[in-house]
């Protein structure tokens, strides 16, 4: 095999692995993502039907709460075939940016088990970002608009 070829293999195979990190660890995220998420934090719009705040991460007893969040989202009329955004640290009566401590927000691992809960299985992506602006970090759950099964419903 060719060097060329061999380059070709390498590269590709590594475009899967810092995608596959991105959709596990959330240690790489994709640039589109980033932005939308800095100009949600940016503008504020008031809560929709696809944008949800929360002041804090869900805790360990609000876990049910997640699931039914997030299936909330999938099965909304008004929120099908866009992407939802549930994003933490942000206050939600007057809207205010107050960040959260990253050791509140579990890792996506924790968050992907949940939506095992949820038939048919969600795509569904958190992480953490630091917002450049204040220099606080926000918790997000990134719901694609890709996910168009109905209806979406609770299985444990």
């Amino acid at each position: 095999m060719k060097l060329a070829s061999k380059l070709a293999i390498l590269m590709d195979f590594a475009q899967k692995i810092c995608y596959n990190l991105t959709r596990i660890g959330g240690i790489i995220m994709d640039e589109e993502l980033k932005e939308r998420i800095f100009r949600i934090l940016s503008e504020l719009p008031t809560e929709k039907s696809y944008i949800d705040y929360k002041q804090i991460p869900y805790l360990e007893n609000k876990k049910a709460d997640f699931i039914a969040d997030v299936c909330g989202f999938l099965n909304s009329i008004d929120s099908y075939k866009k992407d939802k955004f549930i994003i933490f640290g942000v206050q939600d009566k007057p809207l205010k940016r107050k960040g959260i401590k990253k050791e509140l927000m579990d890792d996506d691992a924790s968050y992907q088990d949940l939506c095992d809960k949820i038939q048919p299985r969600p795509i569904v992506e958190t992480g953490i970002i630091k917002f450049e602006e204040d220099g606080y970090d926000y918790g997000y759950v990134y719901i694609p608009k890709e996910n168009t099964d109905r209806i979406y419903s609770i299985c444990e």
